[in-house]
């Protein structure tokens, strides 16, 4: 697990800056809340399975409505906003947070409500959301357009604390600065040091983030630590607005494109291709440009990308309303279609979702009626192919039978209507057992001390009036989630005993202690480690526990209350990415 910002060398600064006595902090935020909280924080280098990826040149959103009004601003274009919301504003935060994760760098621009905006006037509009927002005002906030860049960006390495007082002078200095220069600052003067231009984008940012994944209400405090070698202080965004001859007018942004792009398409149906792979089940939804596409909705964007590529057409795709198939049946299949039959294939499949506005139930071929489930299986690893390959393949082998779980209706998620956090027991976090090896899952590892006294005694004390082994795992998780507090801190810091001490700690301690409780019972248990999307809407690292019951191993995390044995409520099943495998010991 790895912090996402470092501590880098000390430099001199430059002119052109705010100065400003308190103490300047910054946050890498994960705001806690108790056991319903955000956990062990990653630097970002994938996305989930089924969770659309970040542009990586700009971020864009289309909120609202564009406004019509006009500003008495002479750098704003016609037809340009004069104010946004602050709910805009937020929103926006999340996914400048989410780039700044991935990239190590700030955009050259974020488009909010259809309307591009440089980072010195997103600067300007953080600032005066933190200022309405501490003096507890809802009032939409006042653009100011074609702020200039920074003229030398500098400053040092800064690590440290702030209060909400403290940023809020930060971002009321900032708004002076800019309402008088027309200008960013270059840094902002504080007793930890000069901020960079760019970390002082990045701590109002994370105030206004923490804001938006909190309720509206700013954080009380932030921390810092942001080298001044970090890339993200090494690579200043550029976009600056377009003027025009007189220098007064400012052309305005390109109308947003409707419908799916072929890219986007075929990106998610390398993310759909990779759950199933997992899986071997569909999703309920892929998301796209923030959006869910139930898999009905999904075939038909997927059909209609393979006869478009066919016809070398780029025309995007529009959404229409797909319901779910009636009752989902076909054949075994064994057998390889040529690229005609295919071709056809994903002709009928598309005509017949334009005209009943529903998917069917399988499709006829010359190697059998082909399950609906399966179709969609076989489209994305078209896609994916074509994707990679540039080119659509010559022929498709398909070899599924129509009792694999792939076509299993109690596997298969086909309601698009299902909620993806509501805890079904069947949730794709339980994987039925393979004849997997248990020695390795009953004994003890490191920070996994399953032979120390405590812990055996501790084990035996819970599960004494057990006697199957769904009623121990059962105890056992339950004595957990009512007597082990959550507490935030990176990878392992207490191993097994020295959490059970303690009577707290992060995911990976949590996971240590009840897999050391659930072997020294007899029961196998392992870890699993990946990359999860939490109710709060934000992307983190997290570890987690599965348990072998009847058979099944059995999700076990113990983070939040909402959780039980084989459910998980505080973040989506079905869109994590594994990052360590399920294994008998962590090493982090």
């Amino acid at each position: 697990m790895l912090c996402i910002f470092f501590i880098g060398i000390v430099s001199t600064s430059y002119a052109n800056n705010l100065n400003d006595e308190d103490i300047i902090n910054l946050n890498d935020i994960d705001i806690i809340d108790e056991k319903n909280a955000v956990h062990t924080a990653v630097k970002l280098s994938e996305q989930n399975y089924v969770k659309k990826n970040t542009n990586t040149n700009n971020i864009n959103s289309s909120n609202s409505k564009n406004s019509k009004n006009t500003v008495p601003n002479a750098w704003k274009a016609a037809g340009e906003p004069t104010k946004l919301s602050q709910s805009q504003i937020l929103s926006a935060s999340k996914r400048i947070n989410t780039y700044v994760t991935k990239n190590e760098k700030f955009p050259n621009f974020v488009t909010i409500a259809g309307y591009k905006f440089s980072m010195p006037e997103y600067m300007y509009l953080l600032s005066k959301t933190i200022h309405s927002k501490y003096n507890k005002k809802t009032n939409k906030i006042t653009i100011k357009y074609n702020i200039k860049n920074p003229a030398k960006p500098s400053g040092v390495n800064i690590k440290g604390k702030l209060t909400n007082k403290q940023y809020y002078t930060i971002a009321t200095n900032v708004i002076k600065f800019i309402d008088k220069n027309k200008q960013v600052p270059n840094f902002v003067t504080s007793k930890l040091g000069k901020m960079q231009y760019q970390t002082v984008l990045f701590t109002l940012n994370k105030a206004v983030y923490s804001s938006a994944i909190k309720s509206g209400k700013l954080p009380n405090s932030l921390s810092v630590n942001v080298a001044k070698t970090h890339s993200m202080n090494k690579l200043p965004p550029t976009y600056s607005r377009s003027s025009s001859k007189t220098g007064t007018t400012i052309l305005p942004s390109s109308p947003p494109v409707s419908g799916l792009s072929l890219a986007i398409i075929k990106d998610a149906s390398v993310r759909v291709n990779a759950f199933i792979k997992q899986n071997n089940a569909l999703p309920n939804y892929v998301e796209i440009n923030g959006k869910q596409y139930s898999m009905p909705k999904f075939l038909y964007l997927i059909s209609t990308a393979i006869v478009n590529i066919n016809k070398k057409s780029t025309a995007n795709i529009n959404d229409i309303n797909v319901l779910t198939p009636v009752q989902p049946s076909g054949a075994s299949i064994n057998g390889t279609l040529s690229k005609a039959n295919y071709l056809d294939l994903a002709s009928r499949v598309s005509n017949f979702i334009i005209k009943n506005k529903q998917a069917p139930n399988f499709a006829s071929s010359t190697i059998g009626n082909i399950q609906y489930q399966t179709l969609v299986s076989e489209f994305s690893k078209i896609l994916e192919y074509e994707k990679i390959n540039k080119k659509l393949p010559d022929r498709v082998t398909i070899n599924v039978k129509s009792t694999d779980s792939i076509n299993n209706p109690s596997n298969s998620n086909t309601n698009s209507n299902t909620n993806s956090n509501t805890g079904n027991p069947s949730t794709v976090l339980n994987d039925r057992y393979n004849g997997e090896i248990l020695s390795s899952f009953l004994i003890a590892t490191t920070n996994c001390q399953v032979t120390n006294p405590v812990i055996q005694t501790l084990a035996f004390d819970i599960t004494k009036n057990s006697k199957t082994g769904k009623e121990k795992a059962t105890a056992i998780f339950n004595w957990m989630k009512q007597n082990i507090g959550y507490s935030f801190y990176y990878n392992t810091a207490k191993g097994a005993v020295g959490t059970y001490n303690a009577r707290s700690g992060n995911c990976v301690d949590q996971s240590h202690l009840s897999i050391a409780l659930y072997r020294a019972v007899g029961l196998p248990a392992r870890y699993v480690s990946g990359t999860c999307t939490f109710t709060s809407g934000s992307t983190y690292g997290h570890v987690w526990a599965q348990v072998l019951v009847d058979n099944v191993w059995t999700v076990s995390d113990t983070t939040s209350t909402r959780n039980s044995l084989g459910v998980v409520n505080n973040w989506n099943p079905y869109t994590y990415i594994i990052k360590h495998g399920k294994i008998a010991e962590i090493f982090f």
